[in-house]
C-alpha cells in the first residue's frame, strides 16, 4: 500500500470511529431520556433514603404520607404565586400526617418526613448524566483533533521548523534518534494545542498544513457546545462572563449564573455540529494531503458512505448538513469525485424523505436526469418518487449483472420500499 492510500484508509478509520463513538453517547442519552420517570420516582428515591438510615421501610405508610405531602404541594401550585397554605389547611395536614405517622415506630416519622421532602425536589442526577455526555462528546472532538494532528505531521512533517522548542545537549543525548526528537516534539506541539480552543484547533490547521477553512467550526451550534461543555465541568452548569464574552453573536439573551440546561435534544444538536468540524477537517486534509487520484476517491468515497450509516443511524440532520456544505462543483470537475457528489445529493433527498419533509425537494428529484446516468441513479430516482415497480426492475437487472448486490437491498435505506415489495423475492 502506497504512503497516500495508507493515510486515506486512516482517515476513513479516523472518522469511523470518531462517528460510533458519537453513536454510543448518543445511544445513552436516549436510554436514559426513556427512563427519566424512573429516577425521578419520588418514592423509590425516599425509599432509598430511608433505607439507608433504618432496617426496615413501611411501604404502605410511605405511599400515604407521599400522596399527603403532593396533596399540599398540588394545592400550592394552584393557589396564588408564592402563597402558603391557609392555617385550616396546615392543621388538616398536621392531623393527617400524625394519623399516618403514628403507625410507625416511635421517633422516626422524622426521617420519613425528611426524605419524602428530598425526594420531592428535582432531581439532579439526570441533569449530571447529561452533562456527563456533553463532557464526552466535546473529549470526543479533542481526541480527534489529537490523533489527526499527529498524522497530519506524519504525512508532512514539514511545518515542525516553524517550532520555537529548543533542546538542551542533555535532551538531545537523552534520545537514540532523530526519529524520537521528532515524536517528542510533535507531542509537545500536539498538547500545547489541545489546551487552546476551537478557533484555535482551526487556526493551528490553516497555518501549518494550509487546509481550507472550517466553516463548521465558526457555526454558533458547534462554538456554544464547547463553551457550555466548559460551563458543566468549571461552573456547575451555570452561565460563566466566559461564556457570555466568547459567543457575542448569541440570539438568546443569557445573564451570569443562569442555568444552561442539557437533554437529549440538546444533546443530538451538539454531537451533529461536533461531527460537522471532524468531518470537514478529515476531508480538507485528505484533498490538501492526497493528489494520487485513487488513495483521493478512496479517502472521499469513504465520506460520501459515511452519509449512508449515519442515515440508518436516523441522524438525518446531519446528512443534510453535510450534503448542504459540500462543495459539488469541485467535485464535478473531477471524474473520479463526480459520482460522490450525487451520492451525496441522492442521501440529502433521502434524508428528507425519512423525516417526512419529501415535499420540500420532490422538485429537485423529478428534475434529476438520470437519464443520461447509470441504471443505479435511474434505480435511486424511481425508489425516492415511489415508482416502486420500476426500481424494482432496475434493481433485478443490476443484480443479475453484479452491478447490485443482495446486501445492499437489505441494508440500503434507500431501497426500503423495493425490499418491502410485494413481488420481491
Amino acid at each position: 500500500m502506497s504512503p497516500q492510500m495508507a493515510l486515506a484508509h486512516y482517515l476513513e478509520h479516523l472518522i469511523g470511529v470518531f462517528s460510533e463513538r458519537q453513536l454510543e453517547v448518543l445511544r445513552m442519552s436516549e436510554f436514559v431520556r426513556e427512563r427519566e420517570h424512573e429516577l425521578h420516582d419520588a418514592k423509590e428515591r425516599a425509599k432509598r433514603a430511608i433505607s439507608q438510615q433504618l432496617t426496615e421501610v413501611d411501604e404502605d405508610v410511605l405511599d400515604r404520607l407521599i400522596a399527603l405531602f403532593q396533596s399540599v404541594e398540588t394545592e400550592r401550585q394552584d393557589g396564588e404565586e408564592g402563597s402558603l397554605p391557609s392555617s385550616e389547611r396546615m392543621d388538616a395536614f398536621r392531623v393527617a400526617f400524625a394519623e399516618v405517622s403514628n403507625e410507625l415506630p416511635e421517633g422516626i416519622a422524622q426521617t420519613y418526613a425528611e426524605s419524602i421532602l428530598n425526594s420531592m425536589r428535582p432531581a439532579v442526577g439526570v441533569t449530571f448524566l447529561y452533562g456527563s455526555m456533553l463532557t464526552t462528546l466535546v473529549g470526543e472532538l479533542e481526541v480527534f483533533i489529537n490523533l489527526i494532528a499527529r498524522v497530519a505531521f506524519e504525512y508532512n512533517p514539514e511545518p515542525l521548523t516553524q517550532s520555537e522548542k529548543k533542546f538542551t545537549w542533555a535532551e538531545i543525548s537523552a534520545h537514540n534518534s532523530i526519529d524520537e526528537m521528532r515524536d517528542e516534539l510533535v507531542d509537545s506541539i500536539v498538547k500545547n494545542l489541545l489546551r487552546k480552543g476551537l478557533p484555535d484547533w482551526m487556526s493551528f490547521f490553516q497555518d501549518r498544513f494550509g487546509l481550507s477553512e472550517n466553516k463548521a467550526a465558526k457555526s454558533l451550534d458547534a462554538r456554544e457546545a464547547i463553551q457550555r461543555r466548559n460551563c458543566v465541568v468549571h461552573n456547575g452548569s451555570k452561565v460563566s462572563q466566559a461564556y457570555i464574552d466568547n459567543l457575542p453573536d448569541l440570539k438568546t439573551k443569557v445573564k451570569v449564573d443562569d442555568d444552561l440546561k442539557v437533554d437529549a435534544d440538546y444533546l443530538a444538536k451538539a454531537a451533529d455540529s461536533l461531527f460537522m468540524v471532524a468531518y470537514s477537517l478529515t476531508w480538507a486534509l485528505a484533498t490538501k494531503a492526497l493528489d494520487d487520484r485513487e488513495a483521493l476517491g478512496r479517502a472521499i468515497g469513504a465520506l460520501g458512505d459515511r452519509t449512508m450509516f449515519l442515515i440508518q443511524e436516523g441522524r438525518l440532520d446531519l446528512v443534510k448538513q453535510i450534503s448542504q456544505a459540500a462543495p459539488h462543483r469541485e467535485l464535478e470537475k473531477t471524474p473520479e469525485l463526480e459520482e460522490l457528489s450525487w451520492i451525496l445529493r441522492i442521501n440529502r433527498w433521502l434524508a428528507f424523505k425519512e423525516c417526512g419533509e419529501f415535499h420540500k425537494i420532490r422538485g429537485e428529484v423529478e428534475a434529476f436526469n438520470a437519464r443520461s446516468k447509470d441504471d443505479r441513479y435511474k434505480m435511486a430516482k424511481a425508489a425516492l418518487l415511489d415508482e416502486i415497480d420500476e426500481a424494482v426492475e432496475f434493481a433485478r437487472s443490476l443484480l443479475a449483472r453484479g452491478e447490485l448486490k443482495p446486501a445492499h437491498i437489505l441494508t440500503w435505506p434507500l431501497l426500503k420500499n423495493v425490499r418491502d415489495h410485494t413481488d420481491w423475492s
